[in-house]
């Protein structure tokens, strides 16, 4: 499991640094946005969702 705290300048570009090779590893990601940016982890999630959705692999590994 990694825990990602992104901060409030650029939060989608710095913590997509640490997301990716951490899912890629096959590692589970916690994110934490900052208060002020907490709708950019929500948008940036949305394409795995629906990935997930539809029968594919998303960021959280096979169904």
């Amino acid at each position: 499991m990694v825990g990602v705290i992104s901060p409030w300048n650029y939060p989608l570009t710095l913590a997509i640094g640490d997301v990716v090779p951490a899912v890629l590893a096959g590692n589970g990601v916690v994110l934490k946005p900052d208060t002020q940016t907490a709708l950019t982890a929500l948008r940036a999630v949305e394409p795995a969702r629906a990935g997930r959705r539809a029968g594919r692999a998303g960021a959280g590994g096979a169904r």
